[in-house]
């Protein structure tokens, strides 16, 4: 299997506390358009809804790829299975709290 990072930032797989696989940056990033709406206003300060549109710098599906992107990303191509999101949820994290690695990935594909 091969791996494409379409995020900007390196991922890395751990088990444990040992990385078993890095997997550096490809650009361009790959990215959904973003439209706000207006939805309220809580102690003065705005709060908005997001909508996601249209996926860009995201190759079509290649046998034996996985492309690794943002969870908006993967969200917004639910009906692509070849998509992996690093699963920054239950990332591991050294003292100052910042991500070492994470243990494996997400889908969101519907199939």
């Amino acid at each position: 299997m091969k791996f494409v990072n379409l995020t900007p930032h390196e991922v890395k797989i751990l088990k444990g506390n040992e990385v078993v696989l890095s997997i550096p940056p490809t650009e361009p990033a790959a990215r959904a358009t973003q439209k706000y709406e207006d939805r309220a206003e809580v102690n003065g300060i705005p709060v908005w809804a997001p909508t996601y549109g249209e996926v860009v710098n995201l190759p079509p599906a290649e046998e034996g790829t996985f492309y690794i992107v943002s969870m908006i990303v993967a969200q917004a191509e639910r009906g692509r299975r070849d998509l992996l999101v690093p699963d920054s949820g239950r990332a591991i994290r050294d003292s100052a709290g910042n991500i070492i690695g994470v243990p494996g990935f997400l889908t969101f594909s519907r199939k």
